[in-house]
This record gives structure tokens, sequence and C-alpha cells, in this order.
């Protein structure tokens, strides 16, 4: 999974994999050996950690870069 659709102009967001995770939960709890579908389970856990992490950087990012800004007296 990428974090760009097919066309490479749609971010795949925390949301849209906690929502996919959702979903294959269901259908996997609904499915006659659902667990056929636990590597794709565990790619979107996958996919969703790394992109957690890469909320959780570029917040410490922003969060530097306002307290420089302040410190600097520089205007947005």
């Amino acid at each position: 999974m990428t974090s760009e659709d097919e066309k490479g102009d749609t971010p795949i967001t925390v949301g849209t994999l906690e929502w996919c995770l959702d979903r294959l939960a269901y259908a996997m709890h609904r499915a006659p050996g659902g667990e056929v579908y636990l590597p794709i389970f565990e790619r979107l856990e996958s996919e969703l950690a790394v992109a957690k992490a890469k909320e959780a950087i570029l917040e410490r990012v922003r969060v530097r870069a306002a307290r420089f800004m302040q410190e600097h007296s520089i205007k947005k």
C-alpha cells in the first residue's frame, strides 16, 4: 500500500486505514474461514502504525517550528 492512490493525488489517511481495518475485521468475523485475510489485516495494521508515527513526527515538527518562530519573532 502506498500513501497515494493509483492516480497519485489522494493520500491514504489514518482515518481511511482505521475504516478499512474495521470493515475487514467485520468481514473476517462474519466469513467462514475469515482468517485467510489475516495477512491483509496485518498489512493494514502496519500501514496504520506508519501513518500514525508520521503524524506524530509532523506534529513535533510543527511544535518546534512554532517555538522557534516565537523565540525569534518570526511571523507566519
